[in-house]
């Protein structure tokens, strides 16, 4: 029941209260101004970030799963799973969009929907939330 808790409904959570608050039919850029590559300096540091957040959680799950703390390591392993999702996504979603809007030398329609924003919002909210309380939790039971 915990596992499906924090797979489930933490990120099934935040996507509710993120499609709620982003506009409901509106296209979103990732390129801000409509030039061309902006979004890929901070799409290295997404990766980077992610990346850390990914390998410190599996690292960690590993650690307590050993140690028999059990919710630690579900809460790191939640991370890491939420995370490893939010760096494929955003990289699947970022390659479709440039072929898409940057394809041809005039501008085209964005593919970046409201529900694909909402997605990428709750993943990578849940996937740190859960990185930070699996550490503050770790950090409290070591004392």
């Amino acid at each position: 029941m915990l596992l499906f808790t924090f797979l489930v409904v933490f990120p099934l959570a935040l996507f509710g209260v993120f499609s709620m608050i982003l506009p409901s039919k509106s296209v979103f850029e990732f390129d801000w101004g409509g030039h061309k590559g902006v979004f890929s300096f901070l799409y290295s540091a997404y990766r980077a970030i992610f990346g850390v957040i990914f390998l410190l959680g599996l690292c960690g799950g590993m650690f307590f799963a050993d140690q028999h703390v059990t919710f630690l390591a579900i809460v790191l392993f939640s991370a890491a799973l939420q995370a490893f999702l939010f760096i494929v996504l955003l990289t699947f979603w970022y390659e479709s969009y440039l072929h898409a809007r940057w394809k041809f030398a005039t501008d085209q329609q964005s593919n970046y929907t409201t529900m694909r924003y909402a997605i990428i919002l709750a993943l990578g909210t849940s996937s740190v939330l859960l990185f930070v309380y699996g550490l503050l939790a770790a950090f409290l039971t070591m004392l």
